[in-house]
């Protein structure tokens, strides 16, 4: 469908841009990040006309961010969050706004063990979503942030998140970050070596 809205004549210079990059998108959503990757960097071709450009290389490079997460590039992925996040702090075309680029941030502070870093990030994420009415997407965000009170000890911060991302995903009937939510009491309860709580997590 994309395709065939680019073959229009009379395109705007916007709509050109914005029919590449929703291309991109597609391809990402269809389990090719490395494909999406090249497709994004192109569709920067299609900015030079655009005023503001800027604000749209910030739509881009998060988006290319989020596709090197997903290929576990974890240097550039945040690399390209920084630059979103540098070129334009106000994201408002993105849904969720900066919320993914805070995460991809605070995630590299975690694998890093700068686990105040990663807080900062991930309560920032929060803030996005709430601002952009994202309420759904909070799950991801408290289960981060229960990794990380796992990591520096604290249990009870660690499951209080936990039980907070599992009451949105029900509200939100969202069967997904429920069963991850489980899944990440599995993990503290088994890393704690309370395997009998850990077991009860798996009925």
């Amino acid at each position: 469908v994309v395709l065939n809205f680019l073959e229009q004549k009379n395109l705007t210079d916007i709509e050109v841009f914005f029919g590449h990059y929703l291309f991109a998108d597609i391809v990402k959503s269809s389990g090719k990040p490395d494909k999406a990757i090249k497709l994004l960097l192109d569709s920067k071709n299609f900015l030079n006309k655009i005023p503001d450009k800027r604000r749209y290389e910030s739509l881009i490079y998060g988006n290319i961010a989020e596709c090197y997460f997903n290929l576990m590039n974890y240097t550039n992925s945040k690399k390209y969050a920084q630059l979103s996040l540098q070129i334009n702090p106000d994201s408002s075309l993105r849904a969720g706004g900066h919320a993914v680029n805070n995460i991809i941030l605070g995630y590299n502070d975690y694998l890093e063990k700068k686990y105040q870093f990663a807080l900062n990030y991930y309560k920032l994420a929060i803030k996005e979503y709430i601002s952009f009415g994202e309420i759904c997407e909070l799950p991801l965000c408290y289960l981060k942030i229960a990794k990380v009170y796992n990591a520096i000890g604290d249990d009870n911060l660690a499951e209080e998140n936990i039980n907070k991302a599992i009451d949105i995903s029900d509200s939100c009937k969202i069967e997904q970050y429920k069963l991850l939510s489980k899944r990440t009491l599995f993990d503290i309860y088994k890393e704690n070596k309370n395997y009998e709580k850990a077991l009860e997590q798996m009925l």
